[in-house]
């Protein structure tokens, strides 16, 4: 029983390093206000969510004097990416640590193979005064 498992845990692990997956690629862009101002120097990163370890980091950026965020990533992977967008604020909030949101990206926007996704995803204008039902609380720089 331990040499058939050991011997599927050594094939398994040898046909995840020789196999390659698949460049895969998505955009994003909005807009951050923190009521009627722009949210300017607001982190927002593109992620990948991961079933098993960490998130993969595909693009991390600030928002600029407008508020305006445009964020481009790739990783390669075997299955499906499932994109994200994360923002970390602290509009109208006196309190410690950074408030977080995060919300998934529509698959339809993925490009495959190494090309850019046909379209944009567009989150469009987002008041970060607004409290999110899933919001967080970040404690650590990331």
């Amino acid at each position: 029983m331990l040499r058939g498992f050991c011997l599927f845990s050594f094939l398994f692990c040898l046909y995840a390093v020789s196999t390659r997956g698949e460049m895969q690629r998505v955009k994003a862009r909005g807009q951050l206000l923190c009521g009627t101002k722009p949210a300017a120097n607001v982190k927002v990163k593109l992620i990948d969510i991961a079933d098993w370890i960490s998130d993969d980091v595909m693009d991390e950026r600030r928002t600029d004097e407008n508020g305006v965020f445009e964020l481009d990533g790739q990783t390669d992977e075997k299955t499906d990416i499932d994109p994200s967008v994360q923002i970390f604020h602290d509009c109208y909030d006196g309190l410690p640590c950074q408030r977080t949101w995060q919300f998934e990206i529509p698959k339809k926007y993925i490009g495959h193979k190494g090309k850019g996704p046909e379209e944009v995803f567009d989150a469009g204008k987002l008041n970060l005064e607004v409290w999110w039902y899933k919001e967080d609380r970040n404690c650590i720089k990331k």
